[in-house]
């Protein structure tokens, strides 16, 4: 008998993730291409949030006045104003019987 045939390999044993190739470049290239990639990561943070404001006008707008009422009177503000509006959204939508 060999030792192939009464072997089998382990239940669990999987392939290893493999690192990109990038990784794998000596530290100094990877030093001087960091403000490189954070000025791209940037500009592609930029382009995300410009196209949601355009696709999602009332959304950034209701956003930014909560932001505002968040850095002019604080968390407190924010929270009362989303209860009243939650309070008054159900108070609407309440069947009346």
């Amino acid at each position: 008998m060999s030792r192939l045939s009464w072997t089998d390999p382990a239940p669990l044993d999987v392939e290893r993730p493999r690192l990109p190739w990038w990784l794998m470049l000596p530290k100094w290239l990877l030093a001087l291409a960091a403000p490189v990639l954070l000025v791209v990561i940037a500009a592609l943070v930029v382009v995300f949030m410009t196209r949601r404001a355009y696709r999602y006008p009332a959304t950034c707008a209701v956003a930014c006045a909560a932001l505002g009422l968040y850095l002019l009177a604080g968390w407190p503000a924010v929270l009362t104003l989303v209860a009243v509006l939650g309070a008054a959204l159900g108070a609407c939508a309440w069947p009346a019987s």
